[in-house]
């Protein structure tokens, strides 16, 4: 018996529920912290340096994270190190609570990006490895972190700037929001058992017990492990070596191209739409990322329909890329509304296809490893790419960066025609 017909004869119950809860609350609490630290750029007192490193701090670590803690949990286990993410950035929030106006403010934020670099890579990986192959599609659900992370972020700074009439500065408020979550992440991954994959490839004795674990948490009474332990033949991953790499190539090439628009979006948004009250505008960014929730939803179905994960990513954002150049015509303002939430609806279609084929093209042994680079290549684009195409803004305008956009799209369209899912046996490599 193997792997796969083990979590399929168990099935999918209480401790899938467990798994998904904790990745889902992981990618949320990521986007919290990434969103709070943009709103700290404009609230924060400080020196010009002090402000422009804020973002700077969390990224690097985050980067930091991301590579070192994929490397571990390769070598230690996905659970394990997924724990040790949220303890770090449970440090981290504790330690920029304790040091609000200082430099040490800075390495707090440093820390709990180490912290969320982890929490960003293992999460995927986690999940895909601890649930049935036959509810693969809950994997695409989980992009939706993103978008409630994003959106729950607008709401509550929304709140915060009609409200809040207190001396304390509101984004203090949100670091208290971030420490305390991340402390509870920290109870609640305890509960976490080790990936079945994980110790199936490595050929780890506590496998049956893991297995056994699972199946009476979900009410499974009847499952006996009847499981052959063995390691991973490693020329799988040989054999397919130049196709791996070919489609890691391309891989990188579509992660940076389909996430510079992203990103940009998120920053220049303020820009992008017409002038209007601060109100006005969250409001309207909100209902932009809550317009991505049903693009989620319909992509876990196409996924695995005709189009299949190549050609949902090449209609998400070959859409994206008209939308894209659409705002760059002369338009009314409820018509730029309804077209940036088009645009959002088709780009998350794409992006969370991207996220999901990318966690199931790698085999166990190296998947860690694999979308920890994959990973940090978007928290990289994250920081250069707004960081030049504002450059550009400030130059020549905001016209220039629709149809920069717009050919960003259309590359990532491309690279991803390229890619073929070259995996033998599925058995060896997902769940």
């Amino acid at each position: 018996m193997c792997i796969n017909d083990a979590l399929e004869e168990i099935g999918w119950g209480k401790y899938q529920e467990l798994v998904y809860s904790n990745c889902f609350l992981a990618i949320l609490l990521a986007t919290l912290w990434m969103e709070m630290t943009s709103l700290l750029m404009y609230d924060y007192e400080g020196e010009y340096w002090e402000i422009f490193l804020l973002p700077v701090c969390l990224n690097f670590g985050s980067l930091i994270g991301c590579y070192l803690q994929s490397y571990i949990t390769d070598k230690v286990g996905r659970a394990s190190t997924f724990k040790l993410s949220a303890i770090i950035s449970s440090l981290g929030g504790l330690w920029l609570c304790v040091f609000p106006f200082s430099f040490m403010f800075h390495i707090g934020l440093s820390i709990v990006g180490f912290g969320l670099g982890g929490d960003m890579v293992i999460s995927y990986t986690l999940l895909l490895e601890s649930m049935p192959k036959s509810k693969i599609n809950h994997l695409t659900l989980l992009n939706m972190g993103w978008n409630v992370g994003i959106s729950f972020f607008i709401f509550i700074a929304l709140i915060i700037e009609l409200f809040w009439v207190f001396n304390t500065p509101g984004w203090m408020i949100l670091i208290w929001v971030g420490t305390f979550s991340a402390g509870f992440l920290t109870y609640y991954r305890s509960q976490l058992l080790e990936s079945p994959h994980y110790l199936y490839n490595r050929g780890d004795f506590r496998l049956n017990g893991v297995l056994k674990k699972i199946a009476e948490i979900n009410n499974n009474k009847d499952y006996i492990p009847r499981i052959f332990l063995r390691i991973q033949d490693k020329t799988i991953l040989g054999n397919n070596h130049e196709n791996m790499l070919k489609n890691t190539i391309l891989l990188t090439c579509e992660y940076f191209f389909a996430n510079t628009p992203y990103y940009c979006l998120i920053f220049f948004m303020p820009d992008i739409l017409p002038k209007c009250n601060d109100y006005a505008l969250y409001t309207v960014m909100f209902l932009q990322q809550f317009s991505g929730i049903p693009g989620v939803i319909t992509a876990s179905y196409m996924i695995n329909g005709p189009f299949g994960a190549k050609y949902t990513r090449v209609l998400g954002f070959s859409i994206s890329a008209f939308l894209m150049f659409s705002l760059s015509l002369p338009l009314n303002d409820y018509v730029i509304f309804v077209v940036s939430c088009g645009l959002f609806f088709f780009l998350t279609i794409g992006l969370s296809t991207l996220y999901t084929f990318s966690q199931e093209m790698y085999p166990t042994a190296v998947r860690g490893i694999a979308n920890g680079w994959l990973c940090g290549i978007s928290l990289i684009t994250g920081c250069i790419g707004p960081a030049l195409i504002g450059q550009i803004k400030n130059m020549s305008g905001i016209t220039p960066v629709f149809y920069i956009l717009t050919a960003s799209f259309g590359l990532a369209a491309v690279f991803s025609i390229g890619i073929v899912d070259n995996t033998p046996e599925k058995a060896d490599y997902i769940g």
